[in-house]
């Protein structure tokens, strides 16, 4: 079955609520925000859909909006099978990470500490760094020398740097 086949109904259900886009990869790249279509969209993840489908749902739901789902998401994020291909879990950590607030950053510490999840906690440090506050970037710091996230943990607090230095100016 071709995606856009396997599609059509979550596309018909968000059209019922107001959201009309061709396909799912262009919800993810709309500015507005779609908060009508949240549930929907996790209605739909729950079913077995193929993994590329998957993958795009658990994409969309990577806003704000998702917040009141990020418990869900979390138990989604952590029982999604390993046979899957790891897009999906990815695609899982991208929505943890765009929904997350303060009050998830013990979680995310947790899920990040779980080294059997592999590289799909990637999204999970740019949540500590945005929610985490300064414990969040201790813990990214952390994870600089990780082998599975360093090269990532290294790049995001550069970046934290650089972003101080263009705020502060040089010292003179």
């Amino acid at each position: 079955m071709g995606l856009r086949r396997e599609q059509a109904p979550i596309l018909a259900d968000l059209r019922d609520v107001g959201v009309d886009v061709p396909d799912l990869w262009a919800l993810i790249n709309r500015r507005e925000p779609y908060p009508r279509a949240i549930s929907i969209l996790l209605e739909h993840l729950r079913k077995p859909y193929s993994p590329r489908t998957r993958e795009a749902i658990a994409r969309t739901l990577a806003v704000p909006d998702s917040n009141a789902s990020w418990n869900e998401l979390a138990r989604m994020f952590l029982s999604e099978s390993a046979a899957e291909p790891d897009d999906v879990r990815f695609a899982l950590g991208a929505a943890l990470w765009g929904a997350a607030r303060a009050a998830q950053f013990p979680a995310i510490r947790e899920l990040l500490q779980q080294s059997q999840l592999g590289t799909a906690r990637l999204p999970l440090l740019r949540a500590a760094l945005e929610v985490g506050g300064a414990e969040g970037e201790q813990l990214v710091r952390e994870f600089a020398r990780d082998e599975q996230l360093g090269g990532e943990a290294r790049k995001l607090l550069k970046i934290k740097g650089m972003a101080r230095l263009r705020r502060y100016g040089p010292k003179r």
